[in-house]
């Protein structure tokens, strides 16, 4: 990014070619990774400092990354956290299983994607990560007979 005379941040050309579309973030999560970067290249540089470089994107999930001018140091920040997987599903699974839910399938979801500008996931991502929301549902069903049966 480059700043104009008021310091206020420009999105350069290359920049906005990078960062075309939408996407789909955790707020809280986000706001809390911005909140505490603090890295420590030996000045007291902070997320203001830095510069993007470029974005990953995993279909819905993605992760933007940082370089800071003072001291080079890299920094990610990622739509959400994968890291807590007991209690929240990530976002791509979450997109199928709301999309089986409803009774729909692959194309309904790009339909769904390209109409809000977003990255849609092949089909082929979307049968592995249904097979994975369909084997949790028959877990979570089998565990709770059984529990019933008790």
């Amino acid at each position: 990014m480059s700043k104009d005379k008021n310091s206020e941040c420009v999105c350069t050309p290359a920049m906005a070619n990078v960062l075309s579309g939408r996407r789909i973030v955790d707020i809280v999560d986000l706001f809390t990774q911005i909140q505490n970067e603090k890295h420590h290249g030996g000045t007291d540089c902070s997320l203001m400092d830095m510069d993007f470089m470029t974005d990953k994107v995993d279909v819905f999930h993605c992760t933007w990354i940082f370089k800071c001018r003072e001291c080079n140091v890299v920094y990610e920040i990622m739509s959400e956290n994968r890291e807590n997987k007991d209690t929240y599903m990530p976002i791509n699974e979450t997109a199928v299983h709301s999309i089986l839910a409803t009774w729909e399938g692959y194309s309904q979801l790009r339909e769904f994607s390209a109409g809000v500008d977003m990255h849609c996931m092949s089909n082929k991502t979307f049968l592995k990560h249904a097979k994975e929301v369909t084997e949790a549902i028959d877990d979570a069903a089998l565990q709770s007979m059984l529990h019933a049966a008790e």
